[in-house]
């Protein structure tokens, strides 16, 4: 189970979504850019009981996020909290106008 503590947030904020019927950990990592990181852990992901798989959003006036860009380009395959942090380092210096590629 991931918490806040773990990260340096770079001034993001760290949502807890909780499991779901297809996430066993769900979380989101918000920045004042509207990006974000979506990080989720369960069967249908690609990760293991180390790793997570990640995915940088974006949000709409609604507070509802999306994948950001290019789906291909976006999705990270199991991350340990190492390569997170990495993510979160990056993520929280794009701009409204930026894309990770």
């Amino acid at each position: 189970m991931l918490k806040a503590e773990m990260f340096n947030l770079n001034g993001g904020e760290f949502i807890d979504l909780g499991e779901s019927s297809i996430a066993n950990e769900r979380y989101i990592i918000r920045f004042p850019s509207n990006y974000g990181i979506d990080i989720c852990s369960g069967e249908l992901y690609h990760c293991d009981e180390n790793t997570y798989e990640t995915a940088i959003v974006t949000f709409d006036d609604d507070d509802i996020f999306y994948l950001a860009g290019n789906t291909k380009d976006n999705i990270f395959d199991y991350q340990t909290i190492e390569n997170i942090q990495e993510l979160i380092n990056k993520v929280s210096e794009m701009s409204s106008q930026t894309l990770l590629n």
